[in-house]
């Protein structure tokens, strides 16, 4: 009787375990989402003129999407020495390295962004 017992117990706590995964997955998907959706003002529904500024590999700020999307935005100084992915960076203004630096995008160490933006050099 004992082990039959037990036997519920453990066939309840994985069923527990699935459903908790499956919690797991969907807010998963939901952090993809959103950072995804706050890396690209296109998907914010901001409007306005591209950042104004020479072309990426001179002056300014570019921004990586990592895979998996999971990991947060990378932000660079344009022509920082990082290797990143063409078709995962886009340039950025000002505000939207200040605004994603504030949301919790990673900063290269190599560049420092921020500290590109505080001396005035973008």
């Amino acid at each position: 009787m004992v082990a039959e017992g037990a036997s519920e117990r453990l066939e309840r706590l994985l069923f527990l375990r699935r459903v908790q995964l499956q919690e797991l997955a969907r807010t998963d998907r939901w952090i993809r989402q959103e950072r995804l959706r706050l890396s690209d003002p296109a998907r914010t529904g901001e409007r306005g003129a591209r950042p104004a500024g020479p072309a990426m590999g001179a002056r300014g700020w570019v921004v990586f999407t990592p895979e998996p999307v999971l990991d947060p935005p990378q932000l660079h100084v344009a022509g920082c020495g990082v290797r990143t992915p063409p078709e995962r960076t886009r340039r950025i203004g000002q505000e939207e390295l200040t605004r994603l630096a504030e949301l919790g995008a990673t900063l290269c160490t190599e560049c420092d962004p921020l500290q590109n933006l505080r001396s005035g050099r973008p």
